[in-house]
Formats: structure tokens, C-alpha cells, sequence
């Protein structure tokens, strides 16, 4: 799509995010998944056992 201005291109290309495959939320780095550390809640994830992907901002998508 051109914008009107020096012909630049604003249209990009979105895929699926390679790091946590669309999800938008990868295993806790923390816990690995559990929730858990040493009986405790996960203080990174809140016991979730997933975080929000850093790759995609949690949106599953990425741009081109």
C-alpha cells in the first residue's frame, strides 16, 4: 500500500511468531512450566507456568 509520500510501502507482511508458534505465551523460563519453585509460586509467571512471548509482544504475530 503506498501512503501517498515518496512511495514508501506501509504494508507489511505478518507471520506467525517461530518462538512461541502463534500462542502469544511461552513455558516459563523460571519453573519450566511448573508454576512452582520449591513449593512456592513462580514469582516470574504468578504459578501461570507461561510468560508472555518477548518476540511478539504476546500477540502471536511478528511483522516481515
Amino acid at each position: 500500500v503506498d501512503n501517498g509520500k515518496d512511495g514508501i510501502d506501509m504494508e507489511k507482511e505478518m507471520h506467525i511468531c517461530r518462538h512461541c508458534g502463534g500462542d502469544g505465551k511461552m513455558t516459563c523460563p523460571r519453573c519450566g512450566g511448573d508454576g512452582r519453585i520449591q513449593k512456592e509460586t513462580c514469582y516470574y509467571c504468578q504459578g501461570e507456568g507461561k510468560v508472555e512471548c518477548r518476540a511478539c509482544d504476546g500477540t502471536g504475530w511478528v511483522e516481515d
